[in-house]
This record gives C-alpha cells, structure tokens and sequence, in this order.
C-alpha cells in the first residue's frame, strides 16, 4: 500500500517539467516561482511542460500562470490576483538577471493568463512587459460578451486556447 501511495504522489508531484534545453532566462523564471511558492500556478502544457518558453517568433519569454474562478468571483479580480502574481515574478526574476548581468540581451516577458473554470481552461490575457518595464495588456477578444468588462482594455485576435 505504502509503495502505490508513493508512487500516485510521485506522479502528482512531478506529473509537468521543464523543456529539456531551457536558456538562462526560462532557468531564472523557473527558479523564481519555485523560489517564492507559486509553482503550483505555472501553467502545464498538453505535452507535461511549465509554460516557461518562447513562442513561435517571439523575442519575449512566455510565462503561463493559471488559476481558478472563486466563488463569486467576477472576472475583475481573477485578473487582478494573476497580475499581481506576475509582478511579483518579475521583480524577483528581474533582480535575478540584473544581479547574474545578463540584463543586456533580456527582451522581455509575456505573462500569459489562464483561468481554469470547471475543468475548462482557456485563455484570458496577456501581459507584455518589455525590457524598460513598459507594459501592455491585452484581453482576450472572445473574453468582450462573457464577462461585463471596461473599455480600459485592449482586445486581441491573437490568443488562441
């Protein structure tokens, strides 16, 4: 009994990885959800991967951070305890690359932003930080009829799920 119970938490625990070949960066942010107990919301892949990675193109590492709706919670506030999720990696990654002096070839991050609803996950948005900080969000389009949202957000074609 006791080895089947190892083994059912063995696999639950260890169930998503990292990509084999993971660059200095997608190490560091790696290291920092580890380091600061968010882990568990780092979004796994169909294939069993942390959405630590670069997408197509992209010049930006993509970190996907996933989530579940609370009871009666609106759409306002998933988004708001993502985001200040996301702040908090990428001060604590930010300082990481500047402390290691790997700041001159950072292009900056993307925070995608998952909501798991019943065992739907999908996406809600993306978080573009550039290397000066700046930053934009962008909404997904398809979010603008299920959720009562302000016009204070840019909407996107871009984001698939």
């Amino acid at each position: 009994m006791k080895i089947v119970l190892f083994f059912l938490l063995f696999g639950l625990g260890f169930s998503c990885s990292l990509l084999n070949d993971p660059d200095f960066y997608m190490r560091k942010a790696f290291e920092t959800t580890r380091e600061i107990g968010l882990e568990n919301k780092l979004y796994c892949d169909k294939n069993d991967k942390y959405m630590i990675y670069y997408y197509k193109d992209s010049k930006y590492l993509q970190i996907g951070l996933v989530d579940k709706l609370q009871k009666k919670e609106n759409y306002g506030d998933a988004i708001k305890r993502l985001q200040e999720d996301s702040v908090i990696i990428y001060d604590i990654f930010t300082q990481k690359i500047t402390v290691s002096n790997r700041t001159d070839d950072f292009n900056g991050v993307e925070f995608r932003h998952y909501l798991d609803m019943d065992d739907t996950v999908f996406m809600l948005n993306k978080l573009v930080v550039d290397p000066d900080g700046e930053v934009q969000m962008l909404i997904n389009s398809q979010l603008r009829e299920t959720f009562n949202n302000s016009n204070m957000f840019y909407y996107t074609d871009d984001i698939k799920y």
